[in-house]
């Protein structure tokens, strides 16, 4: 009689990525960027790295990758952003975690202004309602 295997439950599927209203949308740059197919995704990835980020804490590109579920190239673009006068001016801290020689890297942002958030257009908390709902 053959071996029965059971199969175990599938994950529970991630909830959805919140709808952001039109009027919530940033305005990124770049040679590749095109509004129609890349704002709303960046902006609700802007979202997701400045809720990980926002704490103060440091944080490696592994457990960016973890927290965040995108790869290391789009998170480390959405902290680049975060230096840009039209994403608040943020501060971005670098430094070494570990044994120099194995170059792993953590990263820490510092708010310049709760004012100067980079996702907030002035409606309320929206961290607070994506972070909810993420």
């Amino acid at each position: 009689m053959p071996t029965r295997y059971q199969v175990p439950p599938l994950p529970s599927p991630k909830p959805p990525t919140p709808h952001v209203d039109k009027s919530d949308l940033r305005d990124f740059d770049g040679q590749t960027y095109e509004p129609p197919l890349d704002s709303e995704r960046l902006t609700n990835q802007l979202r997701r790295v400045f809720d990980a980020m926002g704490d103060g804490r440091w944080r490696t590109p592994p457990e960016l990758q973890a927290l965040i579920e995108a790869n290391w190239a789009s998170i480390s673009a959405r902290l680049r952003d975060f230096r840009k006068a039209k994403f608040g001016q943020h501060i971005l801290e670098r430094r070494r975690r570990g044994p120099g020689r194995l170059g792993l890297f953590e990263y820490r942002l510092i708010k310049a202004s709760d004012s100067l958030d980079p996702v907030d257009d002035g409606q309320g908390d929206l961290l607070g309602e994506v972070q909810a709902e993420i």
